[in-house]
């Protein structure tokens, strides 16, 4: 059996776009007190794959953690201007300053921790995973440590908060939950979307995962529906699975703002909050 773990989930950062350099510097700065024992950047690293300098920054920028990072790329760390490169090479780019695979695993104290790339050379939006990534995930879950929280980490979403933005999330998810769900997956990380979102996927024998949405840390084009630059803070126990959000405050550092605790592996219900701020009631500004 394997005791807890603390992950720091950082989105959408956009490096060589509307990159905000202060929110970058704030958020190494909150990572030394929070001290987590992985950071996971749920992709759209950059804003254009074609900018050489801006992935320099991004992988000079993940050599300032303490704790290993793992990255997935997300829809716009794909050549977009450059029509050749993209169907050539799409994330030639991505494998040359961040790492070689595109479908990773990471294990760490209390978390094993398996990235699934959703971005295609065929669209420019919307997500897509193949039968043999998800085949791939379920096969490297299956053989976790007793205890150890598993964590799949993709940029786009399973599900759309709203309808009206069915186009932004996975296409076929609905694919890929059952064979999560019979893997014994407890949570899926994703951002894309620009603001952050927790909620319980359940289904109908009482199995349930849990699917946290990341904010984005850095990047000036915040989704209307929130009001802060954010990102996540992921704790793992043996019985249930802590979700926090932190946002950047007007003093210039990012703050928890919420907390909530979530049972891992029963039926859906909430256990007691613990909010930083007790009259934020929501997941999602």
């Amino acid at each position: 059996m394997v005791g807890g773990s603390t992950l720091l989930h950082i989105s959408d950062l956009h490096f060589g776009g509307r990159f905000a350099e202060r929110m970058a510097d704030a958020v190494l700065e909150a990572a030394e007190r929070i001290a987590p024992d992985a950071v996971i950047a749920s992709g759209d690293l950059v804003e254009w794959a074609e900018q050489t300098s801006a992935w320099r920054r991004v992988a000079a920028f993940f050599a300032r953690f303490d704790a290993p990072v793992i990255s997935v790329p997300g829809n716009h760390d794909i050549d977009r201007a450059n029509l050749i490169g993209r169907l050539i090479s799409p994330f030639r780019a991505y494998r040359r300053h961040i790492h070689a695979d595109l479908d990773r695993e990471v294990t760490v104290a209390g978390a094993h921790l398996v990235g699934l790339t959703s971005a295609s050379r065929w669209t420019m939006d919307l997500g897509y995973l193949s039968c043999r990534q998800i085949e791939w995930a379920c096969d490297r879950f299956g053989r976790s440590d007793e205890g150890a929280a598993r964590v799949l980490v993709v940029h786009h979403g399973t599900r759309s908060v709203w309808k009206r933005y069915f186009r932004h999330h996975l296409r076929g998810a609905h694919k890929l939950e059952k064979p999560l769900f019979d893997t014994g997956v407890d949570l899926i990380l994703t951002g894309h979307r620009h603001f952050w979102h927790t909620e319980e996927l359940a289904r109908e024998d009482g199995a349930v995962m849990l699917w946290s949405q990341a904010g984005t840390a850095t990047c000036s084009r915040r989704h209307p529906a929130a009001h802060a630059n954010s990102f996540s803070v992921v704790k793992t126990a043996v019985d249930r699975i802590a979700v926090g959000w932190w946002h950047f405050t007007p003093e210039g550092r990012f703050e928890l703002a919420e907390e909530k605790v979530y049972p891992r592996r029963v039926p859906a219900g909430l256990l007691p909050d613990h909010a930083a701020d007790p009259r934020r009631a929501s997941g999602r500004a």
